[in-house]
């Protein structure tokens, strides 16, 4: 019938849209379920993830099938046996965070994902699960997961595609001591100790073996055209900071919309940097709270396998470097970035260290 057609419409491969369906609602053991928490596919959540950022690498998805079980979507039509003991959170780094719609509710807000005991299905809530109430949820609503609605837009064509990366390094200290490579889309996020200053690194060049290098005896650079984050757009205080060829990281002009953070030059590189100087959890549209965890997310794009920063100006029609922030200016200054000649040395930080926060 035209429900069991519904249920299904998260069971192909299509993963435009980025809707995931409730397939059942959770309760704790001798408990009835009353809308609070629900179940649904981790298959399908990484089907979108890898869609839009790329398949798994060192730092995949929190609750990949590699790690959870791998089943078919249709298994995850009923509710899990348990799941983690509530109250839920993923301080720990076991789960994930994102951006949630529910279409029947049109509430927008942070939503905690994370493993149960049954292979291939997963638990969620809103951010934090303390104040989840009734009907939240019900069986067969469909959510929209904001930031992985569309690969397309989560990396243009004519910016690349979200870089592998060697290693993401926290230049900050972060809430609850999380690693830098919790920053991928697909895994908790991260914020600043304290909800104050992060800064991330991010260590994209390709290793000589890698099926993209040319052949080398080091790393080779690729070449960064933007960046992409689910941070809200007005959350102010952003710096992007590119390694040059000596080894320096220079701050380097962009313009943010619609959380694709663009540089206005494409630049050859082997590492970059962003730094968010406040992630206050009232700021970051759900994404962290102090019950259950989470924080922001960060993916670099651009090209690798020898593209020439020159090629890259042109892709898709696209003149890098010559967008208008519509303010009359050359947006050479404000929260987009600003075009600067001071530069940070391998070991220079400007990061505040804090406590780690005890919640």
């Amino acid at each position: 019938d035209d429900d069991d057609d519904d249920d299904d419409d998260d069971d192909d491969d299509d993963v435009l849209g980025g809707t995931l369906v409730v397939r059942a609602l959770y309760a704790e053991p001798g408990t009835t379920p009353e809308g609070k928490y629900f179940a649904f596919s981790t298959s399908r959540v990484e089907r979108l993830v890898n869609a839009c950022r790329g398949p798994d690498d060192a730092c995949g998805w929190a609750l990949s099938s590699r790690t959870t079980g791998d089943n078919d979507d249709d298994d995850a039509t009923t509710a899990p046996a348990t799941a983690p003991p509530l109250p839920w959170t993923v301080k720990d780094g076991r789960g994930a965070v994102a951006r949630v719609r529910n279409e029947r509710t049109r509430r927008e807000d942070g939503a905690l994902l994370l493993p149960s005991n049954r292979d291939g299905i997963g638990v969620g809530c809103w951010n934090p699960c303390e104040y989840a109430k009734p009907d939240d949820f019900r069986a067969g609503d469909v959510l929209v997961i904001l930031d992985l609605t569309n690969p397309a837009s989560f990396a243009p064509p004519a910016l690349g595609r979200a870089l592998r990366c060697a290693e993401r390094t926290a230049i900050t200290e972060t809430g609850w001591n999380r690693p830098g490579s919790d920053v991928r889309f697909g895994r908790c996020g991260l914020v600043g100790a304290w909800w104050k200053a992060l800064e991330i690194e991010f260590n994209v060049s390709l290793a000589p073996d890698a099926p993209d290098a040319p052949d080398a005896e080091r790393p080779v650079p690729v070449v960064v055209t933007a960046l992409r984050t689910d941070a809200p757009d007005d959350l102010p205080g952003r710096t992007v900071w590119i390694k040059d060829e000596d080894g320096v990281f220079v701050e380097r002009a962009f313009e943010t919309r619609d959380g694709l953070m663009t540089l206005r030059e494409p630049a050859a590189t082997t590492a970059a940097r962003v730094r968010f100087e406040d992630t206050d959890l009232h700021k970051v549209g759900g994404l962290s709270t102090a019950r259950g965890g989470g924080g922001l997310h960060v993916e670099v794009i651009g090209f690798a396998g020898g593209g020439s920063v020159g090629a890259v100006k042109k892709v898709g029609g696209v003149r890098m470097g010559k967008q208008d922030d519509g303010d009359g200016d050359d947006g050479r200054e404000g929260d987009r970035g600003r075009l600067s000649t001071r530069k940070l040395g391998d070991g220079a930080t400007t990061g505040r260290r804090g406590e780690l926060p005890s919640v």
